[in-house]
């Protein structure tokens, strides 16, 4: 079983001038915004340089203001620069300058986020492994409504094969719509119990949450288990417009 940092670096992705107005003038007013402390700022400002590629991409400019939000007790912009870290993204790879970030995230009494450190333990990166002290940390953040501690909580269960708690769990996260929870129990309703009613039933959540791995898997269910061959193309179509290849095969895309 594999645990994953969620919502940070695939969050950083989305191309900001989809998100926000980018001209110049829009940021050197949130730059001044960022210079009178305002985490929020500091941290859009963060995101432009990072994620815009075509006008501004400027990495090193990224990580100035991420820092300045991490330093005014902004969480994500300390587990943001944790996953550079982690990752070796847009800086050198250093896991200990990660746990940094993550535990400074972790530590804030207000707006804490603690899952990126659960998981370093999860997986013993730069600590001795520890699943105990790591479900500490998901536990925390599931119990204040961040969904992706509630996902690797129910993860940890999973690999312990307490299949029940890891259900209430992957459950909690896919009634607020976090799709990979969601998809999580596609796996253990198809694989664990074999019952492929259930995992069609989330298969269908998923991909009305517009998560191409659901579209991807609903498209299978349609197929195999609802005979339904037109609904499994449209299924398909919808994963292959999400860029899943073998989905645009299937639905006869080419």
């Amino acid at each position: 079983m594999k645990y994953y940092i969620v919502c940070l670096l695939t969050a950083l992705f989305i191309p900001m001038d989809i998100c926000w107005a980018n001209d110049i003038l829009d940021i050197k007013n949130i730059e001044v915004d960022c210079k009178k402390n305002n985490k929020a700022a500091c941290k859009k400002v963060g995101d432009y340089y990072l994620n815009n590629k075509i006008k501004a991409y400027a990495p090193s400019k990224a990580h100035e203001y991420y820092d300045k939000a991490c330093n005014a007790f902004d969480a994500e912009s300390c587990n943001i620069m944790g996953s550079l870290y982690m990752k070796g993204y847009t800086v050198a790879k250093d896991a200990q300058k990660a746990k940094a970030y993550f535990l400074k995230a972790c530590s804030l009494k207000s707006g804490a986020i603690c899952t990126p450190l659960g998981v370093i333990y999860a997986n013993g990166v730069a600590v001795s492994k520890n699943e105990d002290i790591a479900m500490g940390y998901f536990s925390f953040d599931c119990s204040n409504g961040y969904m992706e501690g509630c996902y690797n909580k129910g993860l940890i269960y999973q690999r312990k094969k307490q299949m029940e708690l890891a259900i209430t769990y992957h459950n909690q996260a896919c009634d607020a719509l976090y799709t990979p929870a969601c998809n999580e129990l596609i796996r253990i309703y198809h694989n664990y119990y074999k019952n492929y009613d259930m995992a069609f039933l989330f298969a269908q959540k998923s991909c009305d949450a517009n998560d191409a791995d659901g579209c991807f898997r609903l498209g299978y269910y349609y197929y195999w288990v609802k005979n339904d061959h037109k609904k499994s193309s449209e299924a398909y179509a919808k994963a292959c417009k999400s860029g899943i290849t073998e989905a645009c095969k299937r639905s006869g895309i080419q």
